[in-house]
């Protein structure tokens, strides 16, 4: 490889651009401090990551990470059907605190040695949660009017350095290039949600879900917070799920639950399609109980809940 610098007939030019460089076919290419992760199309033929076993089937992978601890920014690649490649978003990394799943807890006095909190803020604005409550031993109790308290302790309280990695996602993304099948789309928006953290490998899985999918009208509802708790989930801590709202039909929504399973998140939940209200059973979503491949579970009548991503399905290049 050598630097490129100017025009061609002039090597000993002013440089281009830093970062900027030549490979022996004259190809230029830039090299940049960040961390990076490449989401495939499922059928790039150009793929260099190897195959391996999913869903039973052999597969070629699908998502690649080049890891840097050197950098506080995640660049997220797309390779379409025919191997162009497009940066999708850059977000900001950083660190916090590994926790457990949450608890349902019915006051702020969660246990007899840590009965009072050791200091209260408000919680991020735009959520359901109003305080938070810290500590003695790092947990942190979460208070909304709508849903009650939620303890989330820590995974380890007595390893410091038990830290999960955690990306700032973009705020509505709306990312559209190309046409037909070799169209990348990856468009989202929010809704009633302060939970903008994510996983950075678990937003990956996102992207690539996002775009095979091909929609405009994806609504996320949230993954986590800055400090790794996501009230009122219990089952969100660390950025490792994804929350949408349901789409218009079975068809559509069945759709993005493959998507799901084929970017290799293991643990598809949905609703059953009614709740009970005053003992008589209401129906919410008719065709919920014929979506396949997903879980019934209850708290889950409004959304799609997408967790457990594979972290053995993703191949680290460095």
């Amino acid at each position: 490889m050598i630097v490129a610098y100017g025009s061609e007939d002039n090597p000993q030019g002013v440089w281009v651009a830093s970062g900027r460089f030549m490979n022996t076919d004259g190809h230029r290419f830039t090299l940049q401090n960040k961390n990076v992760y490449e989401i495939y199309h499922g059928d790039n033929l150009f793929n260099p990551l190897g195959t391996h076993t999913h869903n039973g089937e052999v597969v070629r992978r699908r998502i690649a990470s080049i890891e840097n601890t050197f950098s506080t920014d995640v660049k997220y690649f797309f390779y379409n059907g025919i191997d162009n490649c497009y940066e999708i978003c850059e977000c900001p990394l950083s660190t916090a605190r590994r926790r457990n799943n949450g608890q349902r807890v019915s006051t702020t006095l969660f246990q007899s040695t840590y009965n009072n909190f050791t200091s209260s803020v408000p919680a991020p604005e735009g959520g359901d949660a109003e305080t938070n409550y810290h500590y003695a031993d790092g947990s942190i109790i979460s208070y909304g009017q709508a849903y009650g308290y939620r303890r989330y302790p820590l995974a380890n309280p007595n390893n410091l350095n038990d830290l999960v990695n955690l990306i700032r996602m973009p705020d509505n993304l709306n990312f559209n290039q190309e046409t037909g099948s070799n169209r990348v789309r990856a468009t989202f928006t929010y809704r009633n949600t302060a939970r903008r953290y994510c996983n950075p490998e678990s937003f990956a899985g996102f992207l690539g879900s996002l775009i095979q999918l091909d929609r405009e009208d994806i609504v996320c509802t949230g993954m986590c917070f800055a400090d790794a708790t996501s009230y009122p989930s219990v089952t969100h801590p660390n950025g490792d799920s994804v929350d949408t709202a349901y789409l218009a039909t079975l068809t559509r929504e069945q759709l993005k639950v493959n998507a799901f399973n084929d970017f290799y998140f293991d643990n598809v939940y949905k609703g059953y399609g009614y709740k009970i209200i005053n003992g008589v059973q209401v129906t919410t979503i008719s065709w919920l109980p014929s979506l396949t491949n997903a879980t019934a579970i209850s708290g889950h009548e409004d959304h799609l809940h997408a967790g457990d991503f594979d972290s053995n399905k993703l191949l680290i290049l460095n």
